[in-house]
């Protein structure tokens, strides 16, 4: 079986990124949702904020969109982004879990681990051998260098389902 790509949905414009896995189903109806094979990719909350903050601090269209300024610290991108409904900010137990809180993909890969998921997927699709390019390598020290005890807290707090239930911790 190919992959399913219509050319349009009703969630997003532009392709069938950054939707739900409940939404696909509902959008490709549940036979064929059943029979294709579905992975997405977690990585672990404290990690993705900073990476999105250090994007986030380079793009001034992005930051005039969440109202921050360039020389905003943690807390503050934090505070911003926490208040703001976005996919790019969402619980990512949301994307592939159902109401009920059953895993709706057949293999959920980590980030941190992303070079042998990944070939655990092109495997399973029959493209064993393909390579994953590194492409958008940041320049910044570990995540953990980044928090005090009190934005250390606030990504706890805000994505405490994310962190249970992938079990995440700082």
């Amino acid at each position: 079986m190919g992959f399913v790509r219509p050319h349009y949905n009703k969630y997003q414009t532009g392709g069938l990124q950054h939707l739900l896995a409940k939404q696909i189903r509902q959008e490709v109806g549940a036979e064929l949702f059943g029979a294709c094979y579905k992975f997405a990719f977690v990585r672990n909350p404290w990690d993705k904020a900073i990476s999105q903050y250090a994007y986030m601090k380079g793009r001034k269209d992005l930051r005039a969109f969440i109202g921050m300024e360039a020389d905003a610290d943690l807390k503050t991108y934090l505070n911003l982004t926490m208040k703001k409904t976005h996919v790019q900010w969402d619980h990512q137990h949301r994307f592939v879990l159902d109401d009920n809180g059953e895993q709706l993909v057949d293999f959920l890969g980590r980030f941190e681990t992303i070079g042998q998921d990944v070939d655990t997927v092109l495997e399973r699709l029959g493209m064993l051998g393909q390579k994953l390019p590194h492409t958008n390598k940041s320049k910044r020290g570990p995540y953990r260098d980044y928090y005090d005890d009190e934005s250390r807290e606030m990504i706890a707090d805000h994505y405490k389902t994310d962190i249970d239930t992938f079990g995440y911790s700082f």
